[in-house]
């Protein structure tokens, strides 16, 4: 899996839940913050709306932790 900043973030969390962590890490609590529509959006878009820090930095990370995962599948 390949997170871009047009992966929706439902896909990725749905994919990798360990990665709600990432999320937290760049000042976004997902079960606190997050509303279904939100997590509807692209990261692009979810910059914004959840507040998002560093989001090329949250990408890096969600993708070195989906070839963990995959390394381990």
């Amino acid at each position: 899996m390949e997170i871009t900043r047009e992966s929706v973030v439902w896909d990725v969390l749905e994919q990798m839940p360990e990665a709600r962590d990432l999320f937290a890490g760049h000042g976004c609590e997902i079960d606190d913050e997050c509303t279904d529509q939100a997590m509807e959006n692209s990261l692009d878009v979810a910059e914004t709306v959840c507040h998002l820090k560093d989001i090329d930095g949250l990408i890096l990370e969600l993708n070195a932790l989906a070839e963990i995962l995959a390394q381990q599948a």
